[in-house]
């Protein structure tokens, strides 16, 4: 079953909920790929593709962004030239844990 982009995005806005109202703490961050960070909360916020907002390829959707702590195990989805690591749509993790609770799980 493939799930739409809308509902993709109320997912990330659920894991912003959570996020949001435990902002203290790390969270370990897996993502299908095999990389695994634990990171802290830094913002959310929607991200756009460039394009003009009338045009008809412009595209937005809703991000979280986390500080890297450390790189538990490296992979493709951190920069290495930044310290953060996005979640959206775009690039869905595997598995968030705070402490002993599972925030999100594919």
């Amino acid at each position: 079953m493939t799930i739409g982009s809308g509902q993709m995005d109320e997912t990330i806005k659920g894991i912003a909920t959570y996020v949001c109202d435990n902002p203290n703490g790390t969270y370990e961050i897996s993502f299908p790929e095999g990389d695994r960070y634990i990171c802290l909360f830094s913002t959310d916020d929607y991200e756009d593709n460039d394009e003009e907002p009338d045009s008809p390829g412009y595209e937005e959707w809703y991000t979280l962004d986390f500080k890297v702590a450390e790189v538990a195990t490296p992979g493709p989805n951190k920069d290495p030239e930044y310290g953060f690591i996005s979640i959206s749509r775009k690039r869905m993790p595997s598995l968030i844990v705070r402490g002993d609770e599972v925030v999100y799980r594919a």
